[in-house]
């Protein structure tokens, strides 16, 4: 499916799109806890100005800072201005695809790659995005990657190898992605603790801002996911994290993991929630 179709008056501006660069469309500004994320001119459907003054969204550059927006108000001000989402303009400006059939996927299974993390971690994991890196959806993919490439991926020694496992084991990924969440945001947000059953056959659990974004980020996998609890972001950070480590790292269960899913979370709800590392 194509993000900007050919009979959107944007359509013609796919070349000068497909010129931006990952480290252009992204800058720090004194004041702003976060990266501000750049809208290029040529996607402004509507102008837009904030009531303080302090962002500006407009068709053309007259002063140094405008269509600069911060990592925090990007979804919502992209969403008024361009009729997109952070996920299409990543698309757009830094893999410079026009279909979503054409996003990252896993170069072993083939899986598409996870978006999550925003912007600047693009796909694939919490790390800023590295165009020549190779991302995996899996620890076991991964694994298989360095493998299968060990002339690109040389292991040195065997202490080498231990650090690499180490890196990559069910917990530190845990760990890392709990961590990476809570950066993401103030603790004071309002998280959603989510389930659902999906078209590929699972059963998933999950912490989101938005559920709905969340949905329409896996393109409709889900089938009925339902809120089962709100939390604050830290809270909900640790619950998910806890629970991941009863199942290994995994947050996608077999549906005959239901019950037993149901009898953790209940447990830990019903006692002090705590950084579980």
């Amino acid at each position: 499916m194509k993000i900007i179709k050919e009979s959107d008056n944007r359509y013609k501006y796919l070349s000068k799109l497909f010129s931006y660069k990952y480290s252009s469309m992204y800058k720090y500004f004194p004041g702003y806890t976060g990266p501000c994320i750049f809208i290029p001119f040529e996607l402004v459907l509507s102008e837009y100005e904030t009531c303080d003054g302090s962002t500006k969204v407009s068709f053309n550059k007259l002063e140094d800072y405008y269509n600069w927006v911060s990592c925090k108000s990007i979804k919502r001000i992209l969403d008024i201005t361009c009729r997109l989402t952070v996920q299409e303009l990543f698309d757009l400006t830094v893999l410079h695809i026009n279909d979503i059939d054409d996003r990252p996927k896993c170069p072993i299974c083939g899986t598409s790659l996870d978006w999550r993390y925003g912007f600047i971690s693009g796909y694939g994991s919490a790390d800023p995005w590295n165009s020549h890196e190779q991302k995996c959806c899996s620890i076991s993919c991964a694994n298989s990657l360095v493998l299968s490439n060990l002339d690109k991926y040389p292991i040195k020694s065997r202490s080498q190898q231990k650090f690499y496992d180490s890196q990559w084991t069910p917990i530190a990924l845990t760990k890392r992605m709990m961590n990476t969440f809570i950066s993401l945001g103030d603790p004071t947000d309002e998280i959603f603790f989510y389930v659902t059953y999906t078209k590929s056959g699972y059963f998933k659990f999950g912490i989101t801002k938005d559920l709905g974004d969340r949905i329409h980020i896996d393109r409709g996998d889900y089938i009925h996911p339902r809120i089962i609890k709100t939390l604050d972001r830290i809270s909900a950070a640790y619950l998910e994290a806890s629970i991941k480590l009863e199942f290994n790292g995994e947050e996608y269960l077999s549906p005959t993991e239901t019950s037993k899913f149901f009898k953790i979370f209940k447990s830990k709800i019903t006692k002090p929630i705590v950084n579980p590392f």
